[in-house]
């Protein structure tokens, strides 16, 4: 097969038909629960991870892969390739949030021999990003070069505009992103960071009080950013699916939607981080 091969990562939540569909093969991230280790995508289901989140008495933690994994994959590419030196584009998370990419990076080194390997930071991650890497995947398969796919990327990020709510800070201060004493009080005030991603990293676009005032921000600034473009829309959620069915149709009535408005479960990954109750709108200005 000629062309361009596209690898990810499990953050890209990708439905296993449709990697299989347009040729991506995805590398997963590891979820660690207790003193058990799983497979994102692999072994263990969002729904399961976000149980025992709500059983509340064990961490949840995830790591990277590790080079090894990165370069089985791109060997079973090399092989496919039958003798030719195939060109592999490897698409992954920020690396604001991971380790992964930097994986990625050291296995490229490893197969320099028998592969060209690109390695890109999205700067996103979860559906946005998977978003990305099935257009990509799509425009590889119809003939687009390593370069224009390269472009696609930088094209569509630019236009991607994400915001999401956190239902509680409580999750976002164990794993380091605020301080103990800020989650407290945000709590107690019932303060909602409304974040944003941008360049890589999470933001806070503005902190209001009460979900109802958070959400109707939400779409303001959502509104500010996109105007009356057309936009591929996705909802997204963690183990809230009632709510997130309302903000599809809050994104269908305000916005001029090209397509379904696509409604994700946030995977195990970013999940263990952001925790249940996230809500989140993305919309690619098309």
């Amino acid at each position: 097969m000629d062309g361009v091969y596209v690898v990810t990562d499990s953050t890209a939540n990708l439905p296993p038909e449709t990697a299989e569909r347009l040729g991506i093969a995805v590398v997963p991230i590891v979820v660690h629960i207790g003193d058990k280790n799983y497979r994102d995508g692999v072994d263990i289901t969002a729904a399961a991870v976000y149980e025992r989140m709500g059983e509340g008495d064990v961490p949840v933690k995830t790591s990277q892969p590790s080079p090894h994994d990165f370069v089985a994959v791109y060997e079973r590419i090399i092989e496919r390739a039958g003798g030719a030196r195939p060109t592999i584009l490897s698409l992954h998370l920020s690396s604001r949030f991971s380790g992964t990419l930097q994986a990625a990076t050291v296995a490229k080194q490893l197969v320099a021999d028998r592969a060209d390997v690109v390695v890109v930071d999205t700067k996103l991650t979860e559906y946005p990003m998977g978003y990305i890497v099935q257009r990509v995947a799509a425009a590889a398969r119809d003939g687009a070069s390593a370069d224009e796919c390269v472009a696609l990327v930088d094209r569509l990020r630019a236009n991607t505009h994400v915001f999401f709510l956190v239902d509680t800070l409580e999750y976002l201060q164990k794993g380091g992103r605020i301080g103990r004493a800020a989650a407290l009080v945000g709590s107690l005030l019932q303060i909602k960071p409304l974040l944003t991603l941008e360049a890589g990293e999470i933001g806070v676009a503005d902190k209001v009080r009460g979900k109802r005032k958070a959400l109707d921000r939400l779409f303001a600034l959502l509104a500010e950013r996109v105007g009356d473009r057309p936009v591929h829309a996705g909802v997204l959620h963690a183990a809230v699916p009632d709510e997130a069915a309302a903000l599809r149709e809050r994104v269908q009535a305000m916005f001029r939607v090209e397509g379904p408005v696509d409604v994700v479960e946030i995977g195990p990954v970013v999940g263990a981080h952001v925790g249940i109750g996230t809500l989140a709108v993305s919309l690619v200005t098309i």
